[in-house]
Order: structure tokens, then sequence, then C-alpha cells
């Protein structure tokens, strides 16, 4: 199995571009003012979002050396077989049969190394799949993780204007009673 210069440009430009997302924004419709702070990310974010990059990256290598054995193997295995056709034509003497049928054999087994090749690829395709259906959910849980911590946040600062609301009651009326 060979591929095109064009298809192993697409191929690499894709995962390039895939790999180069890096962020997402936690609130798109929201800019700061003054006196207002910026919410930052909390470290075990930062630290997930590194992880993600790392095992992104880590895949892109897996990939790229994937593609970079078996098209090794494929070239080698194509120039055996040519090599091997080549002999078998020459190999035409009635005296060159023992010789004849161990190239056939040799032929057999590469062609048997090649379906196993093609196993493996085909195996190493569907744990990538399953890998990126992977990163895909813990996206979504990272997501739906954040949406509720800015919940909490929320309902934090509402906490702390009940408070304050309270206290400022409690002292009205305790000026109430010194004044009266």
């Amino acid at each position: 199995m060979c591929f095109s210069k064009e298809s192993a440009f697409l191929f690499f430009s894709y995962l390039t571009f895939a790999t180069n997302i890096d962020g997402f924004l936690l609130e798109p419709d929201h800019t700061s003012s003054p006196g207002v702070n910026n919410q930052c990310i909390s470290i075990d974010t930062c630290m997930y979002l590194a992880e993600k990059k790392e095992l992104r990256n880590q895949i892109f290598r897996f990939q790229l050396e994937n593609y970079k054995s078996l098209q090794i193997l494929t070239n080698q295995l194509q120039h055996k077989l040519s090599v091997m056709d080549d002999k078998l034509k020459e190999n035409t003497k009635p005296n060159d049969t023992i010789e004849h049928a161990k190239l056939e054999q040799k032929y057999r087994d590469l062609e048997v190394n090649f379906t196993l090749l093609q196993e493996n690829n085909r195996l190493l395709q569907r744990s990538y799949v399953y890998q990126k259906d992977e990163m895909a959910l813990l996206k979504n849980t990272t997501m739906e993780v954040l949406k509720e911590l800015s919940e909490l946040k929320q309902l934090k600062s509402v906490q702390q204007a009940l408070d304050l609301h309270a206290v400022q009651s409690k002292l009205q009326s305790l000026e109430k009673k010194l004044t009266h």
C-alpha cells in the first residue's frame, strides 16, 4: 500500500492543524471591565490542559512513527517482491527447481507478513479512534466540571451578598436600639 505525496501532505497537515488547537474560551460573551477581577483557570485545569496537549503530541508522534514504519516496510516488501519476481523469471532451468521452490516459499512468507502488517495497522487505527473518542469524552466532562465550578462561584458570590445584607440589617437594628 503506497500513499501519494498529496495524500501524505493532507494527512500531516490535518494532524498538525488538529494538534495546534489548545484552548477554549470559558465565557466568550463577557468582557472585562475596569475594577472587575478576571477569573483565572485553576491549576488543576492547567495541568489537565498540559496533559491533554502532551497526550495529543504523543498520539501524533505515534501516528507519524506508525506511518513511517508502514511506509518503510511497504517499500522494503515491494522491493523484495520485485527482486523475487525477477529471480523467479531467471530461474527457468529444470535443475533449479529446489531454488525455485525456496523462492516461492519466501514469497509466500512475505505475503503472510504483509497481511499481518496490514492487520496490525488496522488494529492501531482502531486504537487511535478509541483514544480520540476517549479524549472527546474527557473534554466534555471537563466542560461540565468547569460549568459547575462557575455556577458554584456565582452561588458563593450570592451567599456573600446575603451574608453582607444580614450583617447590615443587624447593624441597623443595633443602631436603632442604641439611639432609642
